[in-house]
């Protein structure tokens, strides 16, 4: 029987709400190292880490095949720390080309930003490090609370 509540969303919503949980106490902890400060990593709310990697001058003629990969080379040492912190298996990388005029993010293919205008050249990346929720999104927790005011109601209902 607890094979099969190891298997239930239940369990695996609470694991992922562990797993947030301990994102979010090791970042409120790290925060203010030396390390976290060099790497310039910042932190939201949700526990969200982020980072802005900015190409060099040479890189503008380069296809966008190329100038990701040279943005996953400079994240290295920034997957290395976070790898350190234990964060490799519970948080996914997203990567996103910045307008360098008013900082909005836009498509890979756009050659124009849809916000200011201004010719693209995504010489900036906004690097975003989001935990993973599989089985703790909200439409499952509402579901949850539902069904237990459901059972608490009754309960008093026929009491």
């Amino acid at each position: 029987m607890f094979k099969r509540f190891k298997k239930s969303r239940l369990w695996l919503g609470y694991r992922e709400f562990k797993a947030w949980r301990y994102i979010v106490k090791t970042c409120k902890r790290e925060r203010n190292t030396e390390k976290w400060k060099s790497l310039k990593l910042r932190v939201d709310w949700v526990g969200r880490i982020y980072t802005v990697i900015n190409l060099g001058q040479n890189d503008i003629g380069e296809s966008n095949a190329v100038k990701n990969l040279k943005v996953i080379e400079r994240s290295r040492e920034i997957n290395t720390y976070l790898e350190s912190l234990g964060f490799v298996e519970i948080i996914s990388p997203f990567i996103s080309p910045l307008c360098g005029q008013c900082g909005n993010t836009v498509y890979v293919e756009d050659t124009k930003c849809p916000h200011c205008g201004a010719d693209l050249r995504h010489q900036s990346y906004l690097i975003i490090y989001s935990p993973l929720f599989n089985n703790f999104t909200l439409w499952y927790l509402i579901k949850f609370l539902l069904v237990i005011g459901a059972l608490v109601a009754g309960t008093i209902h026929f009491i």
